[in-house]
């Protein structure tokens, strides 16, 4: 397969009736359905998302559905301030949240996650009752 410019070459016969193919059998990758997009945004991490959301407008636009902030899984990265601060806008819907590190739980509270129903924290031994009490608030 080759990759150029959001669009690859496809080798296999089976094409969705909806997506349709160039001369030189190339299939655009921005023809695709925007309920296929958004499959494929939730099965990255959010820095994978943004990355991806930098293709195109539509892209961006789809990058923003409510439903792909439901869950944020912050231990692969560092949350610090700056990260947060990025995030903030989109976590109005957050419902689960899994961090790494009292630091990260200290900067997720800007995240200001009103509708959090669960969060997990993975080694916060040193993480303070006031950065609880702050968390859970």
């Amino acid at each position: 397969m080759v990759s150029k410019k959001g669009k690859e070459k496809v080798d296999c016969l089976e094409i969705d009736e909806n997506l349709s193919l160039d001369e030189k059998r190339v299939l655009d990758w921005m023809m695709l359905p925007n309920d296929i997009v958004i499959q494929l945004f939730s099965c990255l991490n959010y820095c994978d998302r943004a990355s991806l959301s930098s293709t195109c407008r539509l892209w961006r636009i789809l990058h923003k559905s409510p439903c792909l902030w439901q869950a944020l899984d912050l231990r692969p990265h560092k949350c610090n301030t700056a990260a947060a601060a990025l995030l903030v806008s989109r976590c109005q819907n957050l419902q689960k949240l899994r961090f790494y590190g009292h630091e990260s739980a200290n900067t997720i509270i800007n995240l200001q996650a009103r509708n959090l129903r669960e969060i997990n924290g993975d080694c916060c031994k040193k993480m303070t009752t006031a950065t609880l009490y702050m968390l859970v608030a």
